[in-house]
């Protein structure tokens, strides 16, 4: 039986938020995602709880990598949540992809949301290879249709 399939978003502050992702999330689950994304970056600091994810495709990797961007082009940051119980296919492929190098995983909200606080110096092609790795994965994924608009 799989998990429910939810999104919930939580704002900690006018500076920080959290969105978590329950269940399988894939292309269907995309414009929800993108939605919940973009609707708190405004917020500049973002926490993806992902401990109850129990799957994700391109798609939603896509969406994360876009709000990464949008985040760090404005100095912001977002941070990745994925506990012991998290879904080892879900942790597997953000190692295969080497996505913690651009969103760091932690084991908890609080030390995600503590990292926010505490943010390290960046190298300055950080932004850019989070761009052009979502362009990568935007390119690969045809039945994608949000880059229409």
């Amino acid at each position: 039986m799989t998990a429910q399939v939810s999104i919930e978003v939580e704002v900690l502050s006018d500076h920080a938020a959290i969105v978590t992702l329950r269940g399988e999330h894939d292309l269907h689950s995309r414009p929800e995602v993108a939605e919940a994304l973009a609707g708190i970056s405004a917020c500049g600091n973002v926490v993806v709880d992902l401990s109850a994810c129990s799957f994700l495709d391109s798609a939603i990797i896509s969406a994360l990598l876009q709000t990464a961007t949008r985040l760090h082009e404005r100095g912001g940051l977002l941070r990745i949540v994925m506990t012991g119980d998290s879904h080892a296919g879900v942790r597997r492929l953000f190692e295969l992809m080497s996505l913690e190098r651009i969103m760091p995983i932690h084991s908890s909200r609080a030390v995600a949301v503590a990292g926010l606080a505490t943010r390290p110096q960046e190298p300055p092609a950080t932004a850019r290879r989070v761009r052009a790795l979502g362009e990568i994965i935007d390119q690969s994924n045809p039945l994608d249709d949000s880059r229409a608009a």
